[in-house]
């Protein structure tokens, strides 16, 4: 029965084989994803390097390395890559007579982009105590080029957080480095 359904899918696909049937398939697929490619390898890298500064920043202040938050970037990077996907989906079907100007893609690929550097600037501080954040703070600062004295800028902010006058979240990494000091 199935050789049956098999030779007529092939017959009315116009392939001899299922090996032609699937480079077809292969062909149009990648036809259909390369104008994601970029983003998709850009929120790669982001990852990557997300993923670097956090060993760096856990070997750095002795937090162990298991192979469950290492396999949080493999499901988090096919999360990623999934999502991009299915948004340009979403404009190439869906949305295409609105006539966007951006593209749901490109926005859900930088707002991943915004997060991951986030957690890699966080790794950052981890890893130099403050000072990475502290310098692109004042950097990017518009109050840095007009201050004579940038220090006090940075004082400034971080005596705001120091005073609570900011309310966050605790990083992932100072509730272990907490727990860590506790025990």
């Amino acid at each position: 029965m199935f050789k049956i359904i098999s030779e007529h899918i092939l017959t009315f696909l116009d392939v001899e084989t299922y090996r032609d049937f699937f480079i077809r398939l292969l062909i149009a697929l990648l036809t259909l994803f390369t104008p994601v490619t970029p983003i998709i390898l850009c929120i790669a890298f982001f990852v990557v390097l997300d993923f670097i500064t956090a060993v760096v920043a856990s070997l750095k202040n002795k937090i162990a390395i298991t192979s469950s938050k290492m396999s949080r970037t493999i499901s988090k990077t096919i999360v990623y890559s999934i999502s991009i996907i299915v948004t340009h989906l979403l404009d190439t079907i869906i949305l295409k007579d609105f006539n966007l100007h951006i593209s749901l893609a490109s926005i859900s690929g930088a707002f991943i982009a915004i997060t991951e550097g986030k957690s890699i600037l966080e790794n950052l501080v981890l890893i130099n105590n403050g000072t990475a954040l502290k310098n692109i703070l004042l950097y990017l600062s518009s109050e840095y080029r007009h201050t004579k004295n940038s220090k006090e800028l940075f004082d400034d902010i971080a005596s705001t957080i120091r005073n609570n006058k900011i309310k966050r979240e605790p990083t992932k990494y100072e509730v272990v480095k907490k727990a860590k000091e506790e025990n």
